[in-house]
């Protein structure tokens, strides 16, 4: 038996593994998942309501195993959490297809982040898509882009309507800089495809092939600039526990590094940890 929760909202009493992390490296996720209960037979739960939320149930004791977009900090590390590299990723800075930008620097970026650049230049009004307060995509974004100032910006929020999503306010009602507070994979590249103004950062192995990423000053996210780290978001996403792995821990971590985890990992348009 696998159990499958994307909206993190609880847990599964009858798994033998709880795996809790990355909104944006959920689906990646969520094929390890499938491939390694096929394989062994245990019972896994897994939940993408953000990496920083998975280290907070990590150190609670209340999951086995967290998987973060990000590196662990020498102060996480030092609190006894330890992380294993399972791939290299990096986030990219997205927009609308209709945009023809074609790169922005970093001082722009922080500019338009920030509520400081309203238009782009054909005069569309940006709207700024942000993740929510769990996600470690947005951490690491803000810390690379923004530093360590602190802002508060205004956001709406995402509702789901029936089989569908819709923002709150319609999209006809957005006055720049609105930010639409998005707690979802899903929900962002939803409002990106619909909003025309709309920029957003995501993982680079979630980019749907109708989207575009910018490059970052002159850069652009290609495989060679995340290996070399000449890009500037580039990032290792790791698994995580408390103390050292054990048990269906120490199994997955295993599954994920070995020939068949990290095909699927390329699979899934991310970088095997060892190339």
């Amino acid at each position: 038996m696998i159990c499958l929760l994307s909206a993190g909202l609880g847990l599964n009493a009858d798994a033998d593994m709880r795996v809790v992390g990355s909104a944006s490296n959920l689906e990646l996720m969520r094929n390890l998942v499938i491939a390694f209960g096929t394989r062994t037979a245990i019972p896994v739960d897994l939940s993408g309501p953000g990496s920083l939320e998975g280290i907070h149930r990590v150190v609670k004791h209340k999951v086995d195993l967290a998987y973060t977009s990000f590196q662990l900090t020498e102060a996480q590390t030092a609190s006894g959490l330890v992380g294993a590299p399972y791939c290299r990723d990096a986030v990219a800075v997205v927009v609308n297809p209709s945009n023809r930008t074609s790169g922005l620097t970093r001082a722009e970026l922080k500019a338009i982040f920030t509520g400081n650049k309203s238009l782009w230049e054909d005069g569309t009004g940006v709207v700024v898509l942000i993740r929510d307060g769990y996600s470690g995509t947005r951490k690491f974004f803000e810390k690379k882009i923004i530093g360590e100032e602190e802002y508060v910006p205004a956001y709406v929020t995402v509702e789901k309507k029936g089989e569908g999503m819709l923002l709150t306010p319609p999209f006809t009602s957005f006055k720049p800089p609105f930010f639409p507070l998005i707690k979802r994979s899903q929900e962002l590249l939803f409002s990106l495809s619909k909003i025309r103004g709309a920029i957003a950062y995501l993982s680079v192995g979630s980019i749907p092939r109708e989207s575009r990423a910018v490059k970052i000053d002159g850069v652009a996210p290609t495989t060679d600039n995340i290996k070399s780290g000449q890009y500037l978001l580039s990032r290792t996403p790791m698994l995580v526990t408390l103390g050292k792995p054990a048990g269906e821990a120490r199994q997955f971590i295993d599954f994920v590094l070995s020939s068949e985890g990290q095909q699927i990992v390329a699979r899934m348009g991310y970088l095997p940890i060892n190339e």
